[in-house]
This record gives C-alpha cells, structure tokens and sequence, in this order.
C-alpha cells in the first residue's frame, strides 16, 4: 500500500488518512466528494469577494451618478461641477488604515465607510477596529450607502 496521500501528497500519510487508517481509498473518496462540492457550490470564499467586488462596483456607479467622480488624476483634470470626490482603494491589503470608500464632499466635509458581504470578514485589525471601536459604519448592500449618503449630504454623518 502507497504511504501517499492523495488529499494533501504528504508522504508518511495525513490526517484524513490517520483517520481512515491504512484505508488510502477513503482518503481518494474524500478528496473526490470535496472536489465535487466545490464544482457544485463554488468556493464560499471566491464567491465572497466577488460579490464584495460587485457591491463595491455599484456603490462607486452610484457615487458617480450622484456627482461623486473618482479622485484620479483622469477626472480631476476632465470633470468639472463636481458634488465631491470618491476615493476608493483597491489594494486596501497593503494600506490597511483606510476603508474602502473616502468621500470627500466639495464643501470640506468627508465620510469614510467599509463594504461588506455577509459573513464579514475584515482585512485586518485596523480595518476592524476602524469600524468596531471608532464607529465607521459597515454596509452590506446599496440601499444602506444611499440612506448614508443622503443623510450626510443633509449635514448629519
């Protein structure tokens, strides 16, 4: 019998083929029926970003519509009768300290808040303790940013 496991190709064996002893079948089944429900559900994870990324997407649609142009060098030079500035990071890994919509508003107010998919999963601590312990909110859908956003035009945050 191979001592190689077909789940993680560990020689000497591994968990699953511990728990299954010397049955390295059962490991193969293992792997075949995860495999399976990975092509059937997805990846929980993938899935989880990419309607991250899509909330994200509409949101910053949104914000450009409402007059809310990005903070790129492109439309600071090409856009003229702006309400504000969005700023939105798309590597916030590698700068955790701010969350992914800055809102800059032309009248020299801001709000900064995180997009979110349930189940939450943060970056980071900072981004967590932003929005835990300081109070920045968190929004889960487009609804939730335009009640935000009308409300702080209205000059309440």
């Amino acid at each position: 019998m191979n001592n190689l496991c077909a789940k993680c190709t560990k020689s000497g064996g591994c968990e699953t083929q511990e728990m299954y002893g010397d049955k390295i079948s059962k490991c193969f089944e293992f792997t075949s029926k995860q495999a399976a429900a990975k092509r059937i559900f997805g990846n929980p994870g993938k899935a989880n970003i990419q309607a991250e990324k899509e909330l994200q997407r509409q949101v910053e649609q949104w914000l450009r519509l409402r007059g809310y142009h990005r903070r790129s060098e492109s439309d600071i030079n090409t856009v003229s009768g702006v309400r504000g500035w969005q700023v939105h990071l798309k590597e916030t890994r590698r700068n955790p300290i701010l969350l992914d919509i800055l809102l800059l508003g032309s009248d020299g107010r801001f709000t900064e808040f995180e997009l979110k998919v349930p189940p939450i999963r943060w970056s980071g601590e900072a981004q967590k303790a932003l929005c835990l312990k300081y109070g920045k909110p968190v929004f889960t859908s487009l609804v939730e940013v335009i009640n935000h956003v009308e409300e702080w035009e209205g000059g309440a945050e």
